[in-house]
């Protein structure tokens, strides 16, 4: 809106009004945010602004008024209107907002605003008023808009964080790692947040304005962080971020972008705020990544979580139900599933809804899984991870994710017509659940925050008892074997009870995708062998050479070894099932210009290389880039294939730009073709 040009009697105008931009935002823990537009602000701190006049400013014969706007027909009633009047003896109005004339200095007058702690987030236009008695003689708009957002370094915020290294680590870092694969074989997908970008900040305001959130509801880091999670999938028409897609042919992924090419936040974000359309196509790392990305831009402590094994219960019973017939084949009977592991993040934040104990790290989801009972809509949490852990039903969603990270496996078979328990895994589910640790590119293992240790009174208490096995059985991969290699799983059986056992075992392989989907069957294997004390521990060996896995995996390059077993004298069953995640190829950098230190706004080259480890060339290759400070998001289609064994480079040319973050940047890369994907790679530039 333009300025109102109401004039003093004296024809005195405000001239200009300075927003003191780089003192503020230091002063605000914003400072890092790569924006020209906007002030970035938190609530519950002071900012300083100096305002200019045409002529000497009396403090007798005039008053100075601010006026904090947001949307349209802004109103005080709504929230969505603050004023606060900027006088010497400083005067509170609406929501303790405070305003105080520090100094005046013939022509300038230098004034502080003092913003309270629970202000609603969003942008906002600033209106300064020179005002004589009741009447506003001239006005004039700050050149910039102010965004103001939550503030973890205020105690009375709403989100505060004790722990300056972890302010630093879940608010204001702009890379991180999402852990994948399985507990023996991990993978880590680099994940480029970009939250301080400037199309990610007005990506998350443009989320919470589609949604429509009143005043209250933007105070709110409960239900802030619920509607983000809800807009950043597409699953409830309401415009969101990312269209979810599982499928394993990669024709399905033609009119959009393959889950595994996606390396950060930024690219996706710039791609919907160009197109306010979804963006094809994500799954749950992606969900995750994203959702880290808009919950760190507002001012709320993110960490995206790894949970392992990790259940999806449709029928709300606390077990994940797999039905077989005599010949051990699936029958489609339940909807329930593990997934080798599926990404969400912790969120802190303070429940006033709740018991002040549960407070702290809660669990939201933006994967579009079940529908939520609180809402009707795809979306889980902010569910207490201490509540989880205790085996609380608490708001929101929390059953689900209980069920997420302590569900029993039971095994039905189908015997005559009546369904029998045959099976059952009590400590499979949630068999580790990760995250980065502060400060470090390392694993750190939450898995008891979120349950007790396996086995105890306490675990126990939050699952069904079942019964158990004469035999114990265990079932593990191969570590460590990359891909193009052979790989073994071995079973090894030991009983305790007097007698001889004999078990029958039927050992399949197959390929499977990482929410656990089985897919083409490509080796059977079927064993009978006797158990007792005297044998002492029983060993059996599956192989899968690479020739027999050879174009049958899944995108993420996953195996799943099921095994049955049938004890003849007792009539005992037991079904064990464990994945294989295949190590992929390191990517190498190397510098041209011999040196990792880059100058401000000139080009600098970065080589990216690995070795094809498969036995077959690579084609359609393609390589992601993605950089905050560094590069722009691109995609680069490597012209030529690559034969098996050979070198699989190519080159990136960045253009640092000048900024007031940090000099330390990182580069992530990603490299996919039609045979491998997901090999990525990251490393860290200094920019001077």
């Amino acid at each position: 809106m333009p300025p109102k040009r109401a004039r003093y009697d004296r024809g005195m105008e405000i001239q200009s009004i300075d927003l003191q931009t780089k003192d503020n935002t230091t002063a605000h823990h914003t400072d890092l945010y790569d924006t020209q537009k906007y002030v970035v602000l938190r609530w519950g701190n002071t900012f300083a602004l100096n305002v200019k006049f045409s002529e000497a400013f009396d403090s007798k014969e005039c008053s100075l008024k601010a006026e904090f706007t947001r949307g349209d027909r802004p109103r005080v009633s709504r929230g969505t209107k603050f004023v606060t009047y900027l006088s010497a003896d400083a005067r509170n109005y609406y929501y303790s907002w405070k305003g105080e004339m520090k100094s005046i200095n013939d022509k300038e007058v230098s004034v502080t605003v003092t913003l309270p702690n629970d202000g609603p987030i969003g942008m906002y236009d600033l209106l300064v008023e020179l005002v004589s008695g009741n009447t506003t003689v001239h006005s004039l708009e700050a050149d910039k808009k102010v965004v103001i957002l939550f503030n973890p370094w205020d105690k009375d915020g709403g989100v505060y964080m004790e722990e300056e290294d972890r302010r630093q680590e879940y608010v204001l870092n702009e890379t991180g790692m999402i852990w994948a694969g399985t507990p023996s074989s991990k993978h880590i997908w680099h994940w480029n947040f970009a939250q301080l970008e400037e199309v990610c900040l007005e990506a998350t305001l443009f989320l919470l304005n589609e949604k429509d959130l009143d005043s209250d509801d933007r105070r709110s880091p409960i239900v802030v962080s619920r509607t983000l999670a809800e807009m950043v999938n597409i699953n409830d028409d309401d415009n969101g971020v990312l269209w979810g897609n599982w499928s394993s042919d990669d024709k399905d992924y033609a009119d959009g972008t393959d889950p595994t090419a996606w390396s950060g936040s930024e690219a996706i974000l710039t791609e919907y705020m160009r197109t306010k359309r979804p963006v094809k196509y994500a799954q749950c790392w992606v969900f995750g990544g994203t959702l880290t990305t808009v919950l760190r831009a507002v001012g709320i402590p993110a960490r995206p979580i790894t949970n392992f094994d990790s259940a999806h219960d449709t029928e709300a019973n606390r077990t994940i139900d797999y039905y077989y017939d005599e010949n051990w084949n699936l029958l489609d009977k339940s909807a329930d599933s593990i997934w080798n592991y599926h990404v969400w993040v912790d969120a802190w934040m303070d429940r006033q809804d709740l018991s002040s104990n549960y407070s702290g790290w809660q669990a939201v989801d933006a994967t579009p899984q079940e529908i939520s009972d609180f809402s009707g809509t795809m979306v889980t949490g902010p569910a207490s991870v201490r509540a989880v852990k205790e085996g609380v039903d608490v708001k929101f969603d929390n059953l689900f994710v209980i069920a997420e990270v302590n569900a029993d496996i039971v095994t039905h078979m189908e015997k005559n017509g009546k369904s029998v328990v045959v099976s059952t895994n009590t400590t499979e589910v949630g068999s580790l659940i990760a995250t980065k640790k502060v400060g470090k590119d390392e694993l750190e293992d939450i898995t008891l925050e979120y349950k007790f240790k396996e086995g105890t009174v306490e675990e126990r208490a939050t699952a069904v008892p079942r019964a158990q096995s004469d035999i114990k059985y265990t079932l593990v991969p191969e570590q460590n074997v990359s891909i193009g290699k052979p790989c073994t799983f071995t079973l090894t059986m030991k009983t305790d009870i007097p007698g001889i056992m004999t078990v029958n075992l039927v050992l399949k392989v197959n390929s499977v995708t990482y929410i656990g989907s089985v897919g083409e069957l490509i080796k059977e294997q079927k064993e009978r062998k006797t158990v007792s004390r005297a044998t002492g521990t029983v060993a059996v060996r599956f192989t899968i050479t690479d020739k027999e896995y050879e174009g049958k995996l899944s995108n993420q390059a996953m195996l799943q070894c099921s095994v049955f077993a049938h004890v003849k004298e007792k009539d005992q069953y037991w079904v064990g099932k464990v994945t294989q995640q295949f190590t992929l190829p390191t990517m190498s950098f190397s510098f041209p210009s011999g040196s990792t230190k880059a100058q401000k706004g000139k080009p600098y080259d970065v080589v990216c290389s690995f070795i094809n480890p498969l036995n077959t060339s690579m084609t359609n290759i393609e390589w992601i880039v993605e950089g905050a400070g560094l590069i722009k998001p691109d995609i680069i289609k490597a012209k030529e294939s690559v034969a098996a064994g050979k070198n699989v480079e190519q080159k990136f040319t960045l253009a640092p730009t000048e900024t007031s973050n940090s000099s330390r940047r990182t580069l992530v890369v990603t490299c996919n073709s039609m045979q491998l994907k997901g090999v990525m790679g990251t490393t860290v530039i200094t920019v001077v």
